[in-house]
């Protein structure tokens, strides 16, 4: 053997040399092997392994793009039809719809952008059996780009079932708007004095029946037509009264859509009480 090796560092050196040549320590005792490089080398080479394989997780985890299918999966029996030939409406609930996208399971991101799906049917009235509806699902692009989250689809034409015939009985006339119940004087949210809530659903109201009430009326009047479409009220003082009624829903401002979730005659009384309201503030 030629060389002597450092049993500090395991650098090779001559043998007449007293000092180790790269560190500078005695070389004197009993010479370190060469297998202490090649320890260092392996311990290295794993931890690279783990760095690479850790890098690749998070990648996989955070910044690989994902693919969200929001509309392929729905059906017509994921909506609701309802109203006779020519006049039918199609209303749904944005739950029920977001339940159908299709993503990798858990994928939180694919979550997100989730979330900020928006729902709408073109058409929403008027509808006739065998007509095509187009659902549109609207969502945040920039939180999709920013999630590397892929959208694929956001558009699914579905038929209108059939229909009920439409009346050819003369027409009737408009019921009285006596028969909607209007919810007068103080206190408008106790629960043990208002067990219940109006129906604006039979008839119309009248400008007559909405200039005489007071703005607290007006606003309880609109969040009875709420109330009858499982809204979800935040407001402390509403939200405790028709939860204590039983009418406290689950579908958030940001998912309802007036149009699609009212009935003809609500529509028309909400923008009544409404245009009312506004003028009273």
């Amino acid at each position: 053997m030629n060389e002597q090796y450092c049993r500090h560092c395991g650098a090779a050196n001559s043998l007449s040399a007293e000092y180790c040549s790269q560190c500078g320590k005695p070389l004197g005792g009993k010479p370190a092997q060469a297998g202490g490089s090649k320890k260092w080398i392996g311990i290295i080479v794993a931890v690279a392994i783990v760095a690479a394989v850790g890098g690749f997780l998070v990648w996989n985890n955070l910044f690989k793009s994902v693919d969200l299918d929001l509309a392929s999966d729905i059906t017509a029996a994921d909506v609701q039809f309802t109203g006779e030939e020519g006049d039918g409406i199609v209303r749904f609930d944005p739950s029920d719809l977001r339940k159908q996208a299709k993503y990798p399971d858990g994928n939180k991101r694919a979550q997100e952008v989730l979330a900020t799906a928006i729902y709408s049917a073109d058409p929403q009235e008027d509808l006739s059996t065998g007509e095509s509806v187009t659902i549109r699902v609207d969502y945040d692009e920039a939180l999709a780009a920013k999630k590397h989250v892929n959208v694929t689809e956001t558009r699914k034409t579905i038929y209108v079932p059939a229909l009920k015939a439409k009346k050819t009985e003369p027409a009737q006339t408009q019921p009285q708007t006596g028969t909607i119940v209007i919810i007068h004087g103080q206190d408008l949210y106790n629960a043990s004095k208002y067990p219940s809530i109006g129906n604006y659903d039979v008839a119309l109201l009248s400008e007559a029946d909405v200039a005489s009430m007071s703005l607290d009326e007006l606003q309880r009047a609109i969040n009875d037509i709420y109330a009858n479409h499982n809204y979800h009220f935040t407001t402390p003082e509403w939200a405790a009264y028709y939860e204590a009624i039983g009418l406290q829903g689950t579908i958030d401002k940001a998912d309802f859509n007036e149009k699609v979730m009212f009935s003809p005659n609500e529509y028309k009384n909400w923008g009544l009480l409404v245009k009312y309201r506004d003028l009273r503030k």
